[in-house]
């Protein structure tokens, strides 16, 4: 018995060391992609020497340079005052945007991206705000069938939570910073408030530590109460 079952196993250690090789010789499946080391990439490309993050503070230096730098309209092919002049005598750079010239948008408009939150104005529902985790706040004015950027210079564009003033709808929170542990996610400045539906966004002083807001709540009771999850906890605040 022994001797006749000796070719049938030696066959098979044949057939299995050849099957062995080839599978040895096979290349594994090539990735296309990279995500978290390209993002890695990304972030060290921008990141400066001996730090380990990009330091969002600077925006804010960058932003205040930017108000006293003088202005230059395409469309007029002249010099403007800056907007920190144009500010000191009442006028708002938005409302001069006009004389810089006219922009077109090329494109590409089918490519989406995270929108964290989307608020709507409870006085008038036509009124929506949508938040961006790479695109700061937009607003539509018709339900939702256009929408437009509110702010591009906010010091920080990924906005992850908005919530509204129960009492004035027109007065905004936003806070910033994706806190949801993804690799592509980009780190807050805070807590920003807008007065006036969101055409002007200002920083609240006391949330400079806050580098990622993944929620924000007013009090019906008392607008003034503010509450913000973030990665160290929930805060609260009694004066706006």
């Amino acid at each position: 018995m022994y001797l006749r079952e000796t070719p049938f196993r030696l066959g098979l250690v044949i057939v299995l060391a050849f099957c062995s090789r080839i599978q040895a010789q096979t290349p594994p499946p090539f990735r296309v992609d990279s995500p978290d080391e390209a993002q890695e990439f990304f972030r060290l490309k921008r990141v400066p020497a001996g730090q380990a993050a990009i330091p969002v503070e600077r925006y804010f230096t960058a932003l205040e340079r930017m108000r006293v730098m003088p202005q230059r309209s395409s469309a007029r092919n002249e010099a403007l005052p800056s907007r920190a002049e144009l500010a000191g005598r009442g006028l708002s750079y938005t409302a001069e945007a006009q004389t810089l010239g006219s922009w077109t948008q090329l494109g590409p408009g089918n490519v989406g991206g995270r929108t964290r939150a989307l608020v709507i104005d409870p006085v008038n529902p036509k009124n929506m705000y949508a938040a961006g985790v790479a695109g700061g706040v937009w607003k539509s004015v018709d339900g939702g069938q256009s929408w437009k950027a509110l702010d591009d210079l906010m010091a920080n564009l990924a906005v992850s939570t908005l919530v509204l003033d129960p009492k004035d709808p027109k007065v905004l929170y936003a806070g910033t910073g994706e806190g949801y542990f993804n690799g592509d996610g980009v780190r807050g400045a805070g807590v920003f408030r807008s007065a006036n539906g969101g055409a002007t966004w200002a920083r609240l002083a006391a949330t400079a530590d806050f580098h990622y807001v993944n929620d924000l709540a007013v009090s019906a009771k008392d607008p003034r109460r503010i509450y913000a999850a973030t990665r160290t906890g929930v805060w609260r605040s009694l004066n706006s």
